[in-house]
């Protein structure tokens, strides 16, 4: 069963865990393919569930803050990127390509621009 779990690397001591992955309704736990990123805004995003949703957690708490779902699992590490022509940071997944996980093997990226912080 999946989980993630946020750990302090100056003090070595866990900061908050919790399962990761939706099944029957329940926030249980799924199998995970794929890693999270995160962000210097303290925002951590990460698919790899087979409840084929992407998520980002508040770095601090572990609190979901958004979610979207995808057409497939995002069975892979989300990348981030700033436009250099606007100044805005996206964030990326590519979703299916994990026949194993129940996913077809061809693969669609998508992308999420994060809010402009004024």
């Amino acid at each position: 069963y999946g989980r993630l779990t946020a750990v302090d690397l100056v003090t070595g001591k866990l900061v908050w865990s919790r399962p990761y992955g939706e099944a029957m309704g329940l926030t249980m736990g799924t199998p995970i393919v794929g890693g999270s990123i995160t962000t210097r805004s303290g925002l951590v995003f990460i698919g790899g569930s087979i409840d084929r949703q992407f998520r980002a957690l508040d770095i601090k708490t572990g609190k979901e803050l958004w979610r979207a779902e995808l057409p497939q699992g995002g069975h892979a590490v989300p990348a981030s990127y700033i436009s250099r022509k606007s100044g805005r940071q996206f964030v990326v997944i590519a979703a299916g390509g994990s026949q194993g996980m129940g996913s077809s093997t061809d693969a669609q990226l998508f992308a999420y621009a994060l809010p402009i912080k004024k």
